[in-house]
């Protein structure tokens, strides 16, 4: 393995003359590549050797670019003869005027921004060009218009033997919007976290490049320094209540739902949801750690206090990685002017990060909300209640909820928790299954009458779900993403719903978006991972689930375990359920796996008990009969698998990727019995 330097990253480990050439940028000539990445330095690593290149002769480079030279990320390249390069800035703050340079003011208009490429193709005569605007537009006009300009560009610069490499942050698009454009391209390369088997932290993956054979290793490592935070990756931690009334912490809460509510719907934005940050409440942990532990480049933090009909809200927006304080306010009203405080708060925000054309999605967002004060308090209560997860808290919910409704009739989030509240109503036993989908569904879509609300479509996707309308769970999922890109749970709906179809690796592609946007989540961890070692991607899996061991570690020890019962390592196994067993006893998982690893170990009486604990504990849990199913299957007895995999069709509970992934249980896909299973699925 030979190693190359560079001032920018350290050292570089090339293993491949491939890689060797991808690397310093000698793309074959008239060839067009995208670098899909956050913006990182490893990026702007690798357009420096790009435009450094020699091909032969005098490279004559074109830049289009969002930041003056001075200020932009390809400062090497200024190296290169002058003479030898033009940029293209596309500004509001455009630079004062340079032979080298040509000044358009924005990004408003394409035919102009077309027409100064063509100029410069014509009269200049680049030999290669970079293009790191197209990210911003494609926020700004969208995958079809940006895809049919793209078009034109590229067959114009291949006509003209011209090399372009282009930069799209990854961070900032939807799926959907991203394979819009990747197709267009020669090769598709992607900066991400390295594996685990290494300890550098980032790294350089060939997604894919026409003429290379699949086959070849794929990986160039960057160096080994610390884990970088992404860009444009936010966490609004747990306001704290400090009013007298400690019955006011619902407020608390509510500020926080709220700013990662209104953030989440900024393209530009990755805002970490509220499963992961909701950790951090009443923790006493350094900024620069949970900045760390959440991957980010700026944290929110704030206070609320409330005494009598008045509201002090303090906010503040920090640099993670220096603790740095970017921005701070402090807001003195009148508690009916909560609603403005939190447009204000995030507007600032935004353009703090995001610049002054997001923050006109804030003032829309702001639309989705009640002027009913009253009703507005009633809402954020419910919401509170939601999270507690029992009985008498979903009662109480949708009591508050519809006293919400007879204040404003038109609050149209007030109809999409009464849509949640209905849809965990039938896991209480409050409706029959039927009658809480039917109530929840007509929630959902009283909703959708007042607000194209992504909640609302996010309601009817988990409708469509139970309802085995797996087509119209795909649909809604989609509209709630275009509606709100940082919707995790979403994504992993969409993740599990490709699993079920027979699309593994694309299934992997959404749950990794979701578990970006919500890291500490415990399901999206659990799914990933498991697609991970059912897929053979057991590498992968470990850096998973060794990051997560000490921030989620419920979730990375069961990942643990699952890995070690499938590899047969029932040592190791035995290892990871003591921990669970200890830490997290008496969990449904733990007693699981318990009887899992038993039933390998040819203990057929104490997987029995597990059985038997299982039955008589979790009973009600209709999820249950997937765990008896797999422990009945490593006793050797298939006819209490098939009869457990029954009743969890029968409930609507079936583990369809466990049934078509996990690679021990061939046996049982042989069986007749197994097709009838697999059509219901």
């Amino acid at each position: 393995m030979s190693e190359s330097g560079s001032p920018q990253s350290g050292k570089i480990s090339i293993e491949h003359s491939l890689h060797d050439s991808i690397l310093k940028g000698t793309f074959r000539q008239g060839s067009a590549v995208i670098l899909c990445s956050p913006t990182c330095p490893e990026a702007q690593l690798l357009i420096s050797e790009f435009l450094m290149a020699n091909d032969g002769a005098a490279a004559r480079l074109y830049i289009c670019t969002r930041k003056p030279p001075s200020l932009g990320a390809v400062g090497k390249a200024n190296k290169v003869n002058e003479k030898l390069v033009r940029y293209l800035v596309c500004s509001e703050n455009v630079p004062e005027s340079h032979e080298t340079m040509v000044a358009e003011h924005g990004l408003e208009n394409l035919t102009t921004l077309s027409v100064s490429i063509a100029k410069a193709v014509s009269t200049f005569a680049p030999t290669r060009v970079s293009i790191d605007i197209l990210s911003d537009l494609l926020l700004q006009y969208g995958p079809t218009q940006i895809r049919k300009w793209l078009s034109e560009q590229l067959n114009r610069f291949r006509a003209n033997g011209i090399t372009t490499l282009a930069l799209l942050n990854s961070e900032m698009h939807s799926t959907s919007d991203m394979a819009a454009l990747t197709d267009l391209f020669d090769g598709n390369l992607e900066i991400s976290e390295a594996r685990a088997d290494v300890k550098h932290e980032r790294a350089l993956f060939v997604k894919w490049m026409h003429g290379m054979d699949p086959s070849a290793e794929r990986t160039i490592y960057f160096d080994d320094g610390p884990r970088q935070q992404i860009a444009n990756r936010i966490a609004v931690l747990p306001f704290s209540n400090l009013s007298p009334d400690p019955s006011n912490e619902y407020f608390a809460d509510g500020m926080t739902d709220e700013l990662i509510d209104r953030l989440s719907q900024i393209k530009q934005l990755r805002v970490i949801a509220r499963t992961s940050v909701m950790n951090y409440k009443n923790k006493e942990k350094a900024l620069l750690e949970i900045g760390k532990e959440l991957a980010v480049s700026r944290l929110v933090e704030g206070s609320v206090r409330i005494i009598g009909d008045k509201i002090r809200i303090t906010a503040q927006l920090i640099d993670a990685a220096t603790e740095e304080h970017l921005w701070s306010s402090r807001f003195d009203r009148n508690l009916n002017d909560i609603l403005s405080i939190q447009t204000e708060i995030a507007s600032e925000i935004t353009k703090e990060l995001a610049g002054a054309l997001a923050v006109s999605r804030i003032a829309a967002i702001s639309r989705y909300y009640t002027d009913n004060f009253k009703a507005y308090s009633f809402f954020l209560q419910s919401r509170q209640l939601i999270g507690e997860h029992n009985k008498i808290s979903i009662m109480h919910a949708l009591e508050l909820l519809e006293k919400a409704i007879e204040l404003d009739g038109s609050f149209a989030r007030a109809f999409t928790e009464i849509a949640r509240c209905y849809s965990l109503s039938m896991n209480f036993g409050l409706l029959s299954k039927s009658e809480a989908l039917e109530k929840a569904k007509s929630a959902a879509n009283r909703a959708l009458e007042l607000q194209n609300l992504p909640e609302a479509h996010e309601a009817l996707s988990n409708i469509a779900w139970i309802e085995d309308k797996f087509d119209k769970a795909e649909e809604e999922a989609m509209i709630a993403i275009e509606l709100n890109p940082n919707d995790s749970y979403a994504y992993m709906v969409l993740g599990l719903l490709k699993a079920r179809s027979g699309y593994p690796d694309e299934a992997i592609r959404f749950l990794e978006t979701a578990h970006l946007l919500d890291p500490l989540s415990r399901a999206t961890i659990r799914h990933l991972s498991r697609l991970y070692i059912y897929r053979g991607k057991k590498i992968e899996a470990r850096e998973l689930l060794t990051r997560n061991l000490r921030v989620a570690p419920q979730a990375a020890m069961e990942g643990f375990a699952d890995l070690y019962l499938i590899e047969g390592d029932l040592k190791k196994a035995e290892e990871s359920i003591c921990s669970l067993e200890l830490d997290f006893p008496e969990q449904l998982r733990s007693i699981a796996l318990r009887g899992e690893l038993e039933a390998l170990k040819g203990n057929g009486k104490a997987a029995e008990g597990s059985v038997e604990i299982l039955v008589g504990k979790y009973k009600a849990y209709e999820e249950v009969y997937n765990a008896i199913a797999l422990i009945r299957y490593f006793m050797g007895d298939m006819d209490g698998f098939f009869d457990a995999i029954d009743h969890s069709f029968d409930s609507r509970s079936q583990d369809t990727i466990m049934l078509m992934y996990h690679p021990l249980i061939e046996r049982a896909r042989k069986d007749p019995r197994f097709g009838q299973f697999i059509v219901k699925a």
